[in-house]
């Protein structure tokens, strides 16, 4: 109970701007006794440039006595304050290395760095404070390209502490994950194919593998030359650790994310890159060829569990193939991938999974809305809009999740160009019958009306403003 009054006690002096204060007493309490270790705890609420009193000209001291206390702790094996004064240092480093000069004297940065690293050379066997070290690449990232900060990084762990990390955590699928995505941040994708190329026969490693290339090309806003030259090779290694382990259904669904991550970006122009309208297809033919079968094992394996997971990979097939049709160039080409997306059925069974699912009561509400938002938006690209209007017509008031997901995919169709298609059909007319009995049955104004069913209503207004409205009509939903 005292513990609780403490730690209540610290995060109101926190409210009230009182870092500065706490950082005092931390530094006359040390963090070996309860006060100082809840000051510790109380410590990782701060967020730099938000929590009251957390401004720029508190970071040196800051990083200072945090870095006091982290040598302390690593040489009193006291781990517990060793993890927590890492979490600390790190946001701090991260927050310093974006302030002006100016503002802020390099060693600071420099300093609270080399700690961190020095740490990471220390305890290389140690997996959890391994995984927790190398989130020192956020500085990387954060850091202007000029600092200093970045060669000191690169130096050391391309120096040969990834090396020594990668040996002596084979078999470790977050720490593989975590040294991959440090190689991909600081060399780049191409380095992550690299690296791959040459692995054993590890699953661990090679689900790592194929995860870091989804997360890198997922958070790239735009390709780098690098990272363009990368896609051609990055289709092929991940369409091999597939078919590698076809059976592998995780390896499988962080395959197919990261062929959407790929595809994301579009094809390569002439003389610009080598990814082409041939890898998409080649992607999606590998995705049908390995996921196809584990999919049907899994349904016919039985059981909410095995469902579940048919969902997922479902969802990743799906998300594959609305990237690829959105991205293919020329028309010849998308014609022919409508017809394998429809001849694959894969958005169809998906409709039809989570409505069985969903009257078992094994789907979540608001996870139904976004899947079938996007199997309804794969069957609309491919040509069948109609999918869209027969589940808002056959809902009814507790079918609100289906009725939220098919309104949002009709607007998105509508994003992508097929206002003017939709109009054509019955979905104006649908919408608004349903949407009038639905408040006739609720009555008049959305108060007492649960989150899901206003949701809901909300999405079918704004649809009859898309089939109401110009085809200019181009505001956010809400």
């Amino acid at each position: 109970e005292d513990t609780h009054i403490l730690e209540w006690g610290f995060w109101l002096l926190l409210e009230l701007g009182g870092l500065p204060d706490l950082l005092k007493i931390f530094e006359r309490t040390g963090e070996a006794s309860t006060v100082g270790s809840g000051i510790l705890q109380a410590l990782r609420q701060v967020v730099w440039g938000q929590t009251n009193g957390a401004e720029p000209g508190l970071l040196p001291d800051y990083i200072r006595i945090i870095g006091e206390s982290l040598l302390r702790s690593l040489q009193n094996s006291l781990n517990d304050t060793l993890f927590v004064s890492l979490v600390l240092l790190l946001d701090a480093a991260t927050a310093a290395v974006s302030v002006p000069q100016e503002q802020l004297a390099s060693d600071v940065v420099r300093d609270a760095v080399d700690l961190l690293l020095e740490v990471l050379r220390r305890k290389v066997l140690d997996k959890d404070l391994v995984v927790i070290c190398l989130k020192v690449v956020r500085v990387y990232q954060a850091a202007p390209e000029a600092s200093p900060v970045r060669g000191q990084i690169r130096e050391c762990l391309l120096g040969g502490v990834l090396a020594r990390i990668a040996e002596a955590h084979a078999s470790q699928e977050l720490v593989q994950k975590r040294a991959l995505w440090a190689h991909g941040i600081i060399l780049g994708a191409g380095s992550v194919v690299s690296t791959m190329e040459h692995l054993d026969g590890s699953l661990q490693c090679w689900l790592a593998g194929v995860k870091t290339l989804g997360q890198i090309y997922d958070d790239l806003d735009e390709l780098s030359a690098e990272a363009r030259a990368a896609r051609e090779p990055a289709v092929r290694i991940i369409t091999d650790a597939m078919l590698k382990w076809p059976r592998e259904v995780p390896l499988v669904m962080h395959s197919c994310f990261a062929l959407s991550a790929l595809a994301e970006h579009g094809v390569d122009a002439p003389g610009v890159g080598a990814y082409t309208e041939e890898h998409l297809h080649g992607g999606l033919q590998a995705a049908y060829q390995i996921a196809g079968p584990a999919i049907e094992q899994l349904e016919q394996a039985g059981g909410a569990g095995n469902r579940s997971r048919a969902r997922y990979l479902r969802q990743e097939i799906v998300r594959l193939e609305t990237t690829s049709l959105l991205a293919v160039a020329s028309e010849p080409a998308r014609r022919q991938m409508r017809e394998d997306c429809l001849r694959a059925g894969f958005a169809a069974a998906q409709c039809q999974a989570l409505f069985r699912d969903m009257n078992a009561r094994e789907v979540d509400a608001n996870l139904l809305s976004d899947v079938l938002r996007m199997a309804l938006v794969t069957l609309g690209l491919c040509g069948q809009l109609e999918h869209v209007v027969e589940v808002i017509r056959q809902a009814n008031v507790i079918w609100q999740p289906a009725v939220k997901g098919a309104a949002d995919a009709a607007v998105e169709l509508c994003r992508y160009g097929a206002q003017e298609e939709l109009k054509k059909t019955e979905l104006g007319d649908v919408v608004r019958a349903v949407r009038e009995e639905w408040q006739r049955l609720l009555g008049d104004g959305d108060e007492g009306i649960d989150e899901l069913t206003t949701e809901a209503l909300e999405a079918l207004r704004f649809v009859e403003g898309w089939m109401n409205g110009p085809p200019s009509c181009a505001a956010a939903q809400p």
